[in-house]
């Protein structure tokens, strides 16, 4: 469940959060302790640059991750491309409605009537570790449940999502007056959620009680990969964590990436100047990556040095 972290902003920006038992997590402190190498690509044509930069939903606050190319490429940026706006009173009202009318089961279903007794126990013991149970969430549709959990334990760790390198960059571009474009908008990628069908993400809650038991090594790593610049590695995490569910990676990384590519498409034909993309770390690593996709439209990619 915490591949969300780096796939899909506005469902751990937007939605409403349980309340989380925070505490500082000392493995994710190890694994950014060093100077930030986070990567960064660029593509384009003659007159049209364009960067591209994986960011983290959730982080815990005050973590010093920009690099001299982030620098480089935010302060030349004409504009700056994120997944969807998750800041504007509009957007959150649309969410609201949306959740209320789609995160509830109405067929009689309970959402542990999903699962087997095994499965039933298995997932209490991890969401124990949270201070949840499956009870809490009575007949709360398997995809909210899976946003929600995955909220919890990352909040619990001392996460934050206003930290979360998407919020903290729109803010900046509002301070500064810096033009600011989305892929999406949020009542869009909600539907994307509601899209997968329960059982797929009921399937993926069972896959993802190994990594609610470990929820502070497994964030660490993905966060480590994120810092250090290894999206390839970052990209085969995320892939192995959904290699029993590929639709979740399908729906969520791989038609959003395409969607993505043919929008820079359009704008490397289009427009003339500097571009900056923040989107989720998870669609710049691995196969499907959003480099991958643009490469095979024909447009170089290259990492720029840091």
């Amino acid at each position: 469940m915490l591949p969300f972290v780096l796939s899909l902003s506005a469902s751990l920006v937007a939605l409403q959060a349980l309340p989380s038992l925070s505490e500082p997590s000392n493995t994710l402190e190890a694994a950014t302790a060093g100077p930030s190498s986070i990567a960064i690509f660029q593509t384009g044509d003659e007159d049209t640059t364009i960067y591209m930069m994986g960011t983290v939903h959730i982080l815990q606050p005050g973590l010093d991750w920009e690099t001299p190319a982030f620098q480089r490429a935010w302060g030349s940026a004409d504009a700056v491309y994120f997944e969807a706006d998750v800041t504007s009173p509009e957007a959150s009202q649309a969410a609201s409605a949306i959740v209320m009318r789609e995160g509830i089961l109405t067929d009689g279903r309970t959402l542990s009537s999903f699962f087997s007794s095994a499965e039933k126990a298995s997932l209490n013991d991890a969401l124990d570790e949270l201070g949840l149970t499956l009870s809490v969430f009575a007949n709360i549709r398997p995809w909210l449940a899976s946003i929600q959990i995955a909220q919890r334990a990352l909040m619990n760790l001392g996460g934050d999502p206003t930290a979360g390198v998407d919020m903290m960059l729109i803010e900046r571009a509002k301070a500064e007056g810096k033009e600011r474009r989305y892929f999406e908008t949020l009542p869009e990628q909600l539907e994307v959620l509601i899209g997968i069908p329960d059982e797929a993400w009921a399937d993926s809650m069972i896959e993802g009680i190994d990594e609610l038991q470990d929820t502070e090594h497994y964030f660490a790593e993905l966060v480590g990969l994120w810092w250090s610049g290894d999206a390839e590695a970052l990209g085969a995490v995320m892939t192995e964590a959904w290699e029993a569910t590929p639709i979740l990676k399908e729906r969520l990384l791989d038609d959003r990436n395409i969607a993505w590519a043919e929008t820079l498409s359009q704008l490397i034909e289009e427009e003339e100047g500097v571009f900056l993309v923040a989107v989720g770390a998870g669609h710049l690593g691995g196969e499907g990556s959003l480099q991958e996709v643009l490469e095979a439209e024909g447009y170089a990619v290259e990492r720029v040095p840091n």
